[in-house]
């Protein structure tokens, strides 16, 4: 099962899978919460299964309301090898890296 748990306003976890089959229920929840954003969020990655285009879909999205409301958005723990490939197949990687928490950046080395 996938869910997207709001353990605050400013603070998601994505726990499951981030995939065409979990994304509606997920945006669902998302949509709902992110009225409540305020200033700083971050989306916690850390228990992500699987994702695949619709989730890195999902990952834009959450950007693109972020900027929109001048929001500082931080993806942490997003160090999935399958997300930085789709995210460099669609030509995307770049416009997700500065997002990324300062732990980890995504780099060619990371997918080697």
């Amino acid at each position: 099962m996938s869910s997207l748990i709001i353990k605050k306003p400013n603070l998601w976890q994505i726990k499951g899978d981030l995939t065409f089959k979990t994304i509606s229920q997920i945006e669902l929840n998302a949509g709902k919460a992110r009225d409540a954003w305020q200033q700083d969020v971050s989306i916690d990655f850390s228990q992500l299964g699987v994702i695949d285009s619709a989730g890195i879909a999902w990952i834009l999205e959450n950007i693109t309301v972020a900027k929109q409301a001048n929001i500082a958005l931080k993806f942490v723990n997003l160090h999935s090898t399958q997300a930085q490939t789709l995210a460099s197949i669609q030509g995307v990687d770049t416009l997700i890296t500065p997002y990324l928490d300062n732990q980890h950046n995504w780099n060619k080395d990371d997918r080697e």
